[in-house]
């Protein structure tokens, strides 16, 4: 067989799963991958719960709809002006950081983003 090729092991893997003595090591790795989703995947909605605050609250600091709030919640693909008001509006303070080879970094300040007048910040590192 070649690299290129398919190898189905479909047959291999549910006899593996169903063999109950590596049930508690499979439920373990299915814990703690469940726990790093959790962790490391916060969604927009998932912050706003986790700083106690309503669409409704959210929305008046956005001086949106509440409707609003949940479209950009379950939006996959945001302008960065967008997330920036949003992230603001629950409290952050947002910077990009863009680092290119080298070691040579740019941080842009995202909160002047949402003032249409102002240049955003930059700092070079």
């Amino acid at each position: 067989m070649s690299d290129r090729e398919f190898s189905d092991i479909t047959a291999e893997v549910d006899a593996l799963l169903a063999d109950s003595k590596h049930a508690a090591a499979f439920a373990s790795a299915r814990a703690s991958l469940a726990e790093a989703d959790r962790e490391y995947a916060m969604g927009l909605a998932a912050l706003r719960h986790a700083l106690g605050l309503t669409q409704v609250e959210l929305a008046r600091r956005l001086e949106v709809t509440q409707g609003n709030v949940a479209q950009i919640e379950k939006r996959g693909d945001l302008l960065v002006s967008t997330l920036a008001s949003y992230l603001h509006a629950v409290g952050g303070d947002v910077r990009i950081v863009v680092q290119f080879p080298g070691g040579h970094a740019i941080e842009v300040e995202l909160d002047a983003l949402t003032d249409a007048n102002s240049e955003p910040a930059v700092a070079a590192s």
